[in-house]
């Protein structure tokens, strides 16, 4: 099924896991769709300052932030400032929950004397916006996704149609699409 992204938005299943919603109208009938997307995880890159070993630093943010990550593991990404010909390391801290991120952000700098705010990255890009970033979507993107089995009864939502899919349930596809509203 074909659907073009309006809005999106998220929020909480009953377990606390969050849940990315994406609305938007079926290419076919032009019915309203709310596609709830679940896998995508919050997260936040760190910077090692240069005079720890990363993997002391990551044993620090361990100890010091214990029950607010998921998991922090060290990747590589181009350092967000001046140009850069290689990638750096750094840590990619994952949390259980995106209302979370900006507290880190606050008690890294708070409690570890060597972090500052130069050195959290991305903490200020809410979370359905690193979703649609890390993802692709731009507004008014086409979405192909298979809805077979997965629909959802409507809770509040006002929309005509909702399905539940996984990260890699949907492909964006670029085609242009007439909608009226």
């Amino acid at each position: 099924m074909k659907f073009v992204v309006l809005d999106a938005d998220y929020t909480f299943d009953k377990k606390n896991t969050p849940v990315v919603r994406l609305f938007g109208k079926n290419v076919v009938n032009e019915k309203d769709i709310c596609l709830h997307v679940y896998g995508f995880e919050p997260y936040i890159y760190i910077g090692c300052p240069d005079e720890l070993e990363f993997d002391e630093f990551k044993k620090v943010i361990e100890n010091r932030l214990h029950g607010y990550y998921k998991r922090i593991e060290i990747v590589k990404r181009y350092m967000p400032i001046g140009y850069q010909v290689e990638k750096c390391d750094v840590l990619k801290f994952v949390a259980y929950n995106p209302r979370v991120i900006i507290d880190v952000r606050k008690m890294l700098v708070e409690f570890i004397e060597e972090i500052s705010d130069d050195n959290v990255y991305e903490a200020d890009i809410l979370f359905r916006d690193r979703f649609m970033i890390d993802m692709g979507i731009d507004g008014m993107s086409t979405i192909d996704f298979n809805h077979v089995g997965k629909e959802l009864e409507n809770y509040g939502v006002n929309s005509s149609e909702m399905y539940i899919i996984g990260l890699n349930d949907f492909k964006i596809i670029n085609e242009k699409v007439n909608i009226e509203y």
